[in-house]
């Protein structure tokens, strides 16, 4: 099977792009933007990969439905220093029981995160943040989970943007990949 890459196409997510290109923008509202986008694309990476418990809660006249977060799995999330400071905040109170590494985790790294949230390593999901896709980081998460028996529908992968060229050495190397961008450069 090969990779699937899906690009964002909601308006906002399209603007806040186009308005990243430019140029004349302050360090705050280029934080703003890239933080905006990178939610964004976890939500879109996310929908079908996070797991929720539903709980109803039962009042006199109505029924109210809560969704929490699944407990019995932690999120691995490996994204550059840059992004860490613009949105690992927002990150973490989204998910709670994650950990953020601004560079590749090594496999004591998740074995840490297994034991800190006492789950097995099979229930560690793994979202990648970029800002540019580059296929050797994606190659080095996969040989790190291939190490530790982790499927690669654990991954998740996001990107601002990402090259035709990152692409297709992916296609050639790895399989059954989710590639989530905003904007795919021709190169």
């Amino acid at each position: 099977m090969s990779i699937s890459i899906y690009t964002i196409k909601h308006p906002l997510a399209l603007s806040w792009h186009s308005c990243l290109l430019q140029g004349e923008l302050n360090n705050f509202e280029e934080f703003d933007l890239v933080q905006k986008i990178v939610l964004a694309l976890i939500y879109e990476a996310s929908r079908k990969f996070i797991h929720i418990n539903k709980i109803y809660w039962k009042k006199i006249n109505s029924l109210d439905i809560i969704n929490l977060l699944d407990n019995d799995f932690a999120y691995c999330i490996i994204t550059s220093t840059y992004i860490t400071q613009i949105a690992g905040k927002k990150i973490l109170s989204i998910l709670p029981k994650s950990k953020i590494y601004s560079e590749t985790p090594q496999k004591y790294d998740l074995e840490n995160l297994c034991n800190n949230y006492k789950l097995s390593i099979y229930n560690i999901k793994i979202i990648l943040i970029e800002d540019l896709l580059r296929s050797t980081i994606v190659t080095h998460i996969l040989n790190l989970m291939s190490d530790l028996n982790i499927a690669t529908q654990n991954l998740q992968i996001c990107c601002i943007s990402c090259s035709s060229n990152t692409l297709e050495n992916l296609n050639l190397t790895c399989h059954d990949l989710n590639i989530y961008t905003v904007k795919l450069l021709n190169s």
